[in-house]
């Protein structure tokens, strides 16, 4: 027993042994001004290699070969002023000044090895991440209380970074210290020279700053940190020769000297091309370039760039049109401007507008009698980070192909094929889209072949690719405010939203007999299983017309409150809360209780669950659909639309159980895409790849017949359609259907229920504007004339110009980029043509009105 205790001891003893001497051998390697300026190094330089790496493609390659060098000119300059601050032989002395000054250096340099460690782990996580560059003046987002658990997710990545940056830099302190030490040395001996010619009583009058070096030892005392760099002894340049250095220190010495010189020379004799600048800032200055350096990329750009001429001196905001049935004496939500005499959107003096009201219905709705088409009640489904290519899911298409790469054989697994075939039944039924290229059948319910009867839009782009501001455009049938996240909650929403036109109805008093319900009263609700409390939301749906009271706004908080059929004990799935059934209680109820007191519904319902990171309820069976772990979102992704297809099945099992999906319009849009299976990125955070912002767009009602739309096609053109289709199903009153016709004739878009439009009697084309996530900096257009071509408009910022033509690049591919529009516009001409040069330039010209108008529209200053 002894023995073994002895043992023991003498075991633990020994481990402490071995690991202080491994502490002793490692602090003096990493604790030490030298690893402390490499870690400045790493973070520094890893970071311009990401910032050039985000801009890559928009750089000429001879710019790239000419003037690349220069790219480091700043952070070669900070580096060497940091390697001066970091050196204590430069500070060395006895008087207290020198001392004091020291001191003032070493927290300086500390504060910005710290300073730059934290930017360079921030943003090189969210590039590999994201797969963009994070925008600085966006952090603003973090300060809000919903967005600290999505904060929390990249802690883990952000760490990473950190670790692998500190890892490096252990690696790589000599060498990164001793080539600092040669460029100042090399530095130094032109300015001591210098001054030694000018000031020749310096020699015999030595300051403190020449005594220190004159008397610096060629080595310094064993154990110093620094010990063994020769790149780093100080000599007296003025008065003597260094000694004799082997070849290879020559030859060190007259590499650095090389870069120093080429890099200034470039750097000098460069042009002043504005992406060359924004290439060289250096990480420190970044967030503040990014602040007060981001400057209105339209305004330098000619009024008619394209041939498009009187845009610059109209505006779509007049006197607002007549609407006699608003009620005088108490003003009605939505429609403020009616009661307060301001100007207001008007689409007859919209010099973009096009309008197909006076055209006939579509010929399949000729061929059915709409006014046995009732509809009582309108549910509208916003889907979450939704791909039209997942509404239903296509064997073969970019996602399936994405799949199969991953394995050995590039062929999915048995068990893969048969779940992907049966993962969107729902989609297919709502769609009446059986091209999916499987071979199931499915089950009595959703056979192939059957359908639930709508409109599909096969080519329907979202109005922004934030979820809020895409809420905003479809719920309220206008453009979203172009600017960062969600300020539309601040400013002037220009026109009234779905749920303001339906309360409006119920101030029109038009009781009549025989009506049914078409004189009962509207309820509107927004329902989600998730916070509202992210970036304001909750102060969004108020003045979207939804009023702020539980039974008609659920939500997480609410939930888990004191809810009236009791708190929801279900586990998150993401960062913003609860899977989709945790409110099926709740949307049953909205319809019982409108039976029960005569009420028409509106519902408004959010998903939430195919938003990263994808979480499915433990219950449900995951299935994995990649023999690659640098895929595994995209798998997650594609079990959660899985699992969103199984909740809407559901839905409709509730309207169907409660007797009311024959009486209800279901509207299914998806907020904004992802391009997980092109990019592998999770956000679509200012990302302009088409597969963000293609999304979904269904209107689905059992007795419409089947409808396949096939034009371009904007989610703001919901409303429009909505209440068209009240209007001509008989859905409305007499009275209430004059009013919707008032209405529907002012908004921006175009009644699905009709042949679109695409060009204006004068040849203006049908533009579509979507705002890219979060808001502010770019903006995407398309042409109806054209829908194949894209434009993405940098509006604010340091952003590249970027066209693609979806008819010969469908997964945009090789975009054609540029900082500067004039040499786009040459690109576009060599490779695309000069009626793609010419559109770009008409649609630059009409994105240059249009944003300009934006801001009158939602009374903001982008100042």
């Amino acid at each position: 027993m002894q023995s073994a205790r002895r043992r023991f001891v003498l075991l633990v003893a020994s481990v402490h042994f071995v690991a202080r001497r491994i502490l002793l051998a490692l602090v003096p390697r990493l604790v030490n001004r030298q690893y402390a300026f490499t870690i400045a190094a790493v973070a520094i330089l890893g970071a311009k290699a990401v910032h050039i790496s985000a801009h890559l493609n928009a750089l000429p390659t001879t710019d790239l070969v000419r003037w690349g060098i220069s790219f480091f000119a700043q952070d070669t300059a900070l580096l060497l002023v940091l390697r001066l601050l970091v050196d204590r032989r430069a500070h060395a002395g006895s008087s207290p000044a020198m001392r004091w000054l020291g001191i003032a250096s070493t927290v300086v340099a500390a504060a910005v090895v710290v300073f730059v460690l934290l930017l360079a782990s921030i943003s090189i996580s969210f590039f590999a991440v994201a797969g963009l560059e994070l925008q600085w003046r966006n952090v603003a987002l973090a300060g809000d209380s919903g967005s600290w658990k999505m904060m929390m997710t990249g802690l883990l990545s952000t760490a990473l970074v950190l670790g692998a940056l500190l890892v490096l830099a252990g690696v790589l302190q000599a060498l990164c210290y001793a080539v600092a030490g040669i460029a100042l040395d090399i530095l130094k001996r032109p300015a001591v020279s210098l001054l030694g010619n000018f000031s020749t009583w310096r020699r015999h009058v030595p300051s403190d700053a020449d005594s220190i070096y004159r008397h610096t030892p060629q080595q310094e005392p064993k154990g110093a940190p620094e010990d063994g760099f020769t790149s780093d002894e100080h000599r007296d340049c003025a008065d003597q020769d260094p000694p004799l250095a082997s070849k290879f220190t020559v030859l060190q010495y007259v590499l650095v000297g090389i870069l120093l010189g080429a890099q200034a020379i470039c750097t000098i004799v460069r042009p002043t091309d504005g992406s060359l600048v924004y290439m060289s800032w250096t990480l420190p200055l970044m967030p503040f370039v990014d602040f007060a350096h981001s400057s209105p990329t339209l305004d330098g750009l000619p009024a008619s760039s394209g041939g498009v001429n009187g845009l610059d001196n109209r505006t779509a905001l007049v006197e607002p049109v007549p609407l006699p049935w608003l009620p005088k004496d108490t003003p009605v939500a939505g429609f403020e401007d009616w009661y307060e005499g301001k100007d207001h959107y008007s689409a007859a003096a919209d010099p973009l507008k096009l309008s197909n009201l006076d055209h006939d219905l579509l010929p399949a709705l000729r061929r059915v009698k709409l006014a046995d088409v009732p509809i009582r009640h309108v549910m509208l489904i916003g889907l979450e980070s939704t791909r039209k290519d997942v509404f239903p899911i296509k064997r073969n298409g970019i996602v399936w192909e994405r799949l199969e790469s991953t394995f050995r054989n590039k062929t999915l697994p048995e068990k893969a094929q048969e779940m992907l075939a049966s993962l969107t039944p729902t989609a297919k039924f709502l769609t009446g889209d059986d091209r999916d290229g499987f071979d199931r059948p499915g089950d009595d319910a959703f056979q192939r072949g059957k359908h639930r009867g709508g409109i599909n839009a096969n080519n329907a782009f979202t109005t922004s690719t934030y979820t809020f501001k895409s809420l905003t455009g479809t719920l309220c049938g206008l453009s979203p405010l172009l600017a960062d996240f969600n300020v539309e909650h601040a400013h002037h929403i220009y026109q009234p939203c779905l749920a303001h036109i339906f309360e409006a109805f119920n101030h029109i008093n038009d009781h009549e007999a025989g009506d049914g319900f078409t004189s009962f009263k509207w309820k509107s609700a927004f329902m989600q299983s998730v916070t509202d409390r992210y970036d304001k939301q909750d102060r969004l749906m108020p003045v979207m017309g939804y009023p702020k009271d539980n039974e008609r706004n659920i939500d997480w908080w609410y939930l888990k409150g004191s809810p009236k059929f009791g708190p929801v004990d279900l586990a998150d799935v993401n960062y913003y809360g609860m899977p989709e059934v945790a409110i099926e209680d709740y949307i049953r109820d909205a319809f019982v209780v409108a039976k029960e007191t005569d009420e028409r519904v509106f519902l408004s319902h959010m998903t939430s669950t195919t938003h990263h990171a994808f979480g499915i309820p433990e219950e449900e069976e995951y299935i994995q659909l990649t023999d690659d772990k640098e895929w595994d979102d995209l798998s997650h992704y594609l079990n959660a639309v899985g699992y969103v297809d199984r909740w809407l099945r559901k839905i409709l099992d509730i309207l169907e159980s409660e007797g009311v999906a024959d009486e209800t319009l279901l509207i299914l849009v998806g907020d904004h895409g992802l391009s997980i299976a092109e990019r592998g990125t999770l956000t679509p955070y200012s990302n302009p790849h088409v597969a963000n912002y293609h999304v979904p767009l269904v209107l689905s009602h059992p007795k419409l017949p089947q409808i396949d739309i096939d034009d371009a096609v904007a989610s703001l053109q919901i409303l429009p359609t909505i209440l068209d289709l009240l209007i001509e199903t008989g859905s409305l009153s007499r009275a209430k259907s004059q009013a919707a016709r008032d209405l529907v004739r002012n908004y921006e878009g175009q009644s699905l229920l009709r042949p679109l439009r695409n060009v204006s009697d004068t040849g203006q084309g049908g533009w579509q504007f979507t705002v890219m996530n979060p808001g502010g900096s770019t903006l995407a257009v398309r042409d109806a004339r054209r829908p194949h071509w894209r434009l993405i408009v940098p509006v604010f910022g340091n952003y590249e110009w970027r066209f693609t033509d979806l008819a010969t690049d469908p997964h945009e591919v090789n975009p054609t980029l540029s900082f500067d529009f004039d040499k786009l516009r040459g690109v576009l001409e060599t490779d695309h043509g000069s009626e793609a040069a010419n559109w770009a330039g008409e649609a630059a010209s009409v994105t240059r009105w249009w944003a300009k108008e934006n801001y009158k529209r939602w009374r903001y200053d982008p100042s």
